[in-house]
């Protein structure tokens, strides 16, 4: 096996292993990485620190065998390595594994074992992290050989929604109050249509009011700019001509997310961000898509609104490593801490 770092010459290549996998997310593809390279710091209070991203691939006779796109920060006293990358709305980034759908069982888990030990010592050997973090996307299970390496495994979850069902099996899935109130808050005469680049600025212009979002406006907007309309739309719910709230998903494969928006919103009778929700499912079956995901379910705070929709739990994973250092440190940190509470 060989590791290669990917290059701009070579994105065509790396797009193509993330497009035919099955972990592979719009998260991994080449014009997001770098578009969050630029946008993502890490922050302290001795400043901000920028990421560099390193695209790595494993080849065996030429042929992907995994690809694994990380962000490395150096900072004064610590040098980190994250996938994905910090306080760019990813919440998950991750290996990916090649098409090896065809090949027996045995096969793909001895490929996983070998992907891993070639990014683990290129890693550990060439940048020489203190810290290693790494969310899975959903689909990718097998964290075994991680957990064999010295990682320490943390279960995720996120939502799903199966839309070959199809929009009346959907509808009736929900729960009664909150048919109810989709019904009423339409009678109130909210509607939802997509929006524009302006609404996109007024999403996220509530969650910042609301401290929902870690980026500045122009990551938002330059996502938006790549990536509106193909596999970017914006949905936006108003009431007597007058913004009310909205949501951003996005598009990749045959799947849609829920990425960004449905700030909390306290307007009586009616419920604008279950709405926008409802239609954007309607809109992703109309539209051919076969999964709708509801990122994350992991917030207590978030939970009581994302479980109306009755979306399937599907598991992804935390990964981190730290150097024995870092442990030591660590340890010590939080064996002092408690005197002082």
């Amino acid at each position: 096996m060989e590791l290669k770092i990917i290059g701009e010459g070579e994105k065509e290549i790396w797009d193509n292993a993330v497009h035919s996998s099955p972990h592979g997310t719009i998260f991994h593809t080449w014009k997001w990485l770098k578009i969050v390279e630029r946008h993502s710091f890490k922050q302290t209070f001795t400043g901000n620190y920028p990421s560099k991203l390193y695209p790595l691939a494993v080849f065996q006779d030429s042929k992907i065998i995994g690809l694994l796109p990380v962000f490395c920060y150096t900072l004064p006293f610590l040098k980190m390595v994250t996938s994905p990358a910090i306080a760019v709305e990813n919440y998950y980034l991750g290996p990916v594994m090649g098409d090896v759908q065809d090949l027996k069982p045995e096969t793909q888990q001895i490929m996983l074992m070998d992907f891993q030990s070639e990014i683990d010592n290129f890693i550990k050997n060439t940048l020489h992290p203190k810290f290693i973090l790494v969310h899975t996307s959903p689909h990718f299970t097998d964290i075994r050989p991680y957990k064999w390496s010295g990682y320490e495994v943390e279960p995720r979850y996120t939502y799903e929604i199966d839309l070959t069902r199809g929009k009346d099996a959907i509808w009736e899935n929900f729960g009664k109050n909150l048919k109810y109130y989709i019904r009423r808050t339409e009678k109130e005469g909210v509607t939802v249509e997509e929006g524009s680049r302006d609404d996109g600025k007024f999403i996220y212009d509530l969650l910042k009011q609301r401290e929902r979002i870690h980026p500045r406006e122009d990551f938002l907007l330059e996502i938006f700019d790549n990536f509106s309309p193909g596999d970017l739309h914006v949905f936006i719910a108003r009431q007597n001509n007058k913004n009310l709230t909205g949501i951003i998903i996005l598009t990749y494969k045959n799947s849609v997310i829920f990425w960004l928006g449905a700030p909390k919103l306290s307007i009586r009778g009616i419920i604008p961000n279950e709405l926008v929700i409802w239609k954007s499912i309607a809109w992703a079956i109309e539209n051919g898509y076969e999964r709708y995901e509801i990122m994350v379910a992991d917030d207590l705070s978030l939970f009581p609104f994302k479980r109306k929709f009755n979306g399937t739990l599907l598991p992804f994973y935390t990964l981190r490593w730290r150097s024995p250092f870092f442990r030591l440190v660590d340890a010590v940190y939080h064996g002092i801490r408690p005197r002082y509470r």
